[in-house]
């Protein structure tokens, strides 16, 4: 064996595609579908679902200098809501008296073209009959639906462009930021911030708009009986592929005259739960597939060999051999016996689809006989002499061809370690910036019980998503809040409450949520505290806000100073001399093991914590504390929650009927409850003039709506302090500031006027 054989699982460990780092990016993806989509069942709306390299774990490398390993695309499928497919006529009433309110389709299987399918239409909404195609009796569901479907099309700022089944757009990450602030979010979280420094730039996005079937497709029902002589799939991954389902994409067959009626058969799904099942091997063998398709087939064979073709040609490779095959000292090997049944599927011009026997990959009119030669002798070639092919394709590992293996494992250690922490960074970041903006929909309006319910539902369906503590705290907060409105009421019938299951439920949510010093979850606890009389606790909890030491570095750009953090960190590890580094690989693989098992942030910290104790600071601890625990971000609020609000920010909320929501800047509102609690118990003087001197400060120091805001809550505080004068002059400046009936201010002056008015006919 030589020392490209005997190196190329290790080199390719230490370019950052190792099986650890390929199944965190896995996971990665699997958070943001999972927690967003619980979210959006709620309100019956289209779910997102991250699939493709992205999802798979498969579309990142570690350095710029490997960027041909990676792939810059991200593929979204948007799943309708609005549609229910059912498989067979005798389904149909069934399924239109369970969902009354849907379009309803029946799956109609194309024999002409396996792997397609036509959806007769049997109900739909009136404004959906343009997207309807008559053939004699029956009426089909054209695929163009999707560019009438996508929603997303008013906050995408370039132009969209249409291939297969795909709508594409190029976000800029910045963009992606200003989606969030158009949807609600008024944080200041900027996704790029986030993000390794890369050559892209921007992100080529194709949203692929689909239906969802839940069961089996019959025309996939050989895949569910074939004989297959290796233990692959397994029984477990067989049963999870079988209840998986499928996916319609709006995309018909390039060989049929009825395309715009035909609707792609897909399994995304059962893809990706294949992918998650590989081992290191196998994934070092799919990405050298991938990369010898870009880097060398693209050349002969143009679009006929995609990189959905070297997977197929994995899965049917699995399927033939047994798992002793697939072994680093054999990865060579394992490469030569895909790359030679695709020359044979090449030389037969028939590439069945895995699920799909039937179905033919290449495109007949397309895959000439003379490309299809050519690509022939390409393969050909690359099997005479596969070791040569291989040094080809990692031309740009050269640097590590005299590298000796402990040397290359310890780059390979030092480069998981550097992505967890990015990871990590980023799913904190995918919280901050979706979590509260996104748990009104569990609100129903002012309804506390069936909202209360939703956020029960939804607490025990993320306690099966790795990661999902934090927004499991979130819900806590959020059942605290609801549960202590139901207290309030019951106050109004019940003399005693001390001893009722709401109290007892209220404080338990409350004590739960606690957690750290993050604002959004502190001050509604504080909020709630203020009004139910709980004094010591009350003020103790506003002040790990307003007197934080960092409370400045909201002003600042908390996301810039996590990237700066971030960035220190790594650079730092980095710079640590050879001898002091083998210690600091320790410890952090100490906690990355303690990470992966528990799959919580909160555990993780503790394990930080406990290191420290020891006498051991590892340098990540100080940017894992900033983004799961000191995070300042706005405070927000759902009209069902308005009984607990202090009377100037209930006025806020109020002042727009159609308002769903509100944030307040965390400093101002802490500030507020702050006062607040000051003239509640009679503090002095001094003590509500400093508090006021922070929130003037803090007014002077932000801009746009939050600083009318602030100073309204300023208008406020002096007017219970009986200071009329700077009550009367905070506000002229809020008025000037934000001259519009939806400025509190304009309230204040219209009370003001009516109050003269009176007098002045009534003297």
């Amino acid at each position: 064996m030589d020392l490209i054989e005997f190196h190329l699982p290790t080199i390719l460990k230490a370019c950052g595609t190792s099986l650890s780092l390929v199944n965190l990016r896995q996971n990665e993806a699997n958070y943001a579908n999972k927690i967003g989509n619980i979210i959006e069942n709620f309100r019956n709306e289209s779910q997102a679902m991250i699939v493709g390299s992205t999802a798979e774990g498969l579309g990142t490398a570690i350095d710029r200098q490997y960027k041909h390993l990676s792939s810059s695309d991200t593929d979204i499928i948007l799943i309708s809501s609005d549609f229910k497919v059912y498989e067979h006529i005798n389904e149909k009433d069934i399924v239109e008296a369970s969902y009354p309110t849907l379009n309803h389709v029946l799956r109609v299987p194309d024999k002409t073209c396996p792997g397609y399918a036509k959806l007769a239409v049997s109900q739909i909404r009136s404004d959906l009959q343009d997207c309807c195609h008559q053939k004699g009796r029956t009426s089909f569901l054209k695929n163009t639906l999707k560019e009438k479907s996508l929603e997303f099309k008013k906050h995408c700022p370039n132009d969209l462009t249409i291939h297969g089944p795909a709508v594409n757009t190029e976000l800029f990450p910045r963009d992606i930021a200003s989606f969030f602030r158009q949807t609600g979010s008024t944080t200041p979280i900027n996704v790029a911030d986030f993000d390794r420094e890369s050559d892209y730039g921007i992100e080529d996005t194709d949203f692929v708009f689909c239906l969802k079937g839940d069961k089996w497709p019959t025309e996939a029902s050989e895949w569910a009986i074939r004989k297959r002589t290796y233990n692959w799939p397994t029984e477990e991954l067989f049963d999870n592929i079988m209840k998986s389902g499928y996916f319609l994409a709006g995309v018909g067959s390039k060989e049929s005259g009825e395309n715009e009626i035909q609707w792609r058969v897909s399994f995304n799904s059962a893809e990706q739960l294949m992918i998650e099942s590989f081992n290191e091997t196998q994934i070092h063998c799919i990405m050298l597939l991938k990369l010898l398709k870009t880097s060398q087939l693209s050349k002969v064979a143009g679009k006929n060999i995609t990189s959905y073709t070297m997977k197929t040609i994995m899965f049917w490779s699995l399927e033939e051999t047994s798992d002793e095959f697939w072994q680093p000292s054999n990865l060579l090997c394992c490469v030569c016996f895909c790359m030679s049944k695709l020359k044979d599927f090449v030389g037969k011009g028939f590439l069945p689809n895995y699920f799909i026997r039937d179905r033919n990959q290449f495109i007949s009119a397309e895959f000439s006989a003379d490309i299809q030669t050519r690509t022939r002798q390409f393969l050909e070639s690359f099997l005479e002499d596969p070791k040569a092919g291989i040094s080809v394709i990692l031309s740009t590992y050269k640097m590590y061809e005299n590298t000796a293996l402990p040397v290359l494992n310890a780059i390979s250690q030092e480069i998981l370690i550097e992505e967890w922490l990015r990871i990590r960074i980023s799913m904190a970041q995918q919280y901050h910036a979706t979590s509260v903006h996104s748990f009104w929909k569990l609100y129903d309006g002012y309804n506390t019980e069936k909202s209360l319910s939703r956020c029960k539902d939804a607490m025990q369906k993320l306690t099966t998503v790795m990661y999902a503590q934090p927004f499991i705290k979130l819900l806590h907060n959020c059942m605290g809040v609801l549960e202590y409105i139901r207290l309030k009421k019951k106050k109004l019938t019940v003399e005693d409450t001390t001893d009722t299951t709401e109290r007892s439920q209220y404080l338990k949510y409350m004590k739960m949520s606690l957690v750290g010093d993050r604002t959004h979850t502190s001050l509604r606890i504080a909020t709630c505290y203020l009004d139910d009389g709980i004094k010591e606790e009350c003020l103790n909890v506003i002040r790990t806000v307003t007197d934080h030491p960092d409370n400045h570095l909201f002003m600042q750009n908390y996301s810039q100073y996590v990237k700066q953090t971030l960035n220190n960190t790594i650079k730092a590890f980095e710079n640590i001399s050879p001898i002091y580094k083998v210690h600091e690989i320790a410890m952090y693989n100490r906690i990355i093991n303690k990470d992966l098992i528990d799959q919580d942030p909160y555990k993780t910290i503790e394990e930080f914590e406990q290191l420290k104790e020891e006498g051991h600071v590892v340098g990540g601890y100080n940017a894992f504390i900033l983004v799961w625990e000191r995070c300042w971000f706005d405070v927000t609020f759902m009209p069902a929650e308005l009984p607990v609000l202090p009377k100037p920010a209930a006025l806020e909320l109020c002042i727009v009927n159609s308002q769903r929501k509100i944030s307040f800047h965390p400093l101002l509102y802490g500030l507020l409850l702050e006062f607040i609690w000051h003239v509640i118990n009679c503090s002095k003087n001094e003590e509500k003039e400093k508090v006021l001197e922070k929130m003037k400060n803090c007014v002077s120091r932000i801009s746009g709506a939050d600083q009318s805001r602030g100073i309204n809550f300023m208008i406020y505080c002096c007017s219970i302090n009986n200071d009329h004068c700077s009550a009367s002059r905070y506000l002229i400046q809020s008025f000037k500031l934000n001259p519009v009936e939806q400025n509190v201010a304009y309230l204040y002056i219209k009370y003001i006027i009516n109050l003269l008015g009176k007098v002045y006919v009534h003297p």
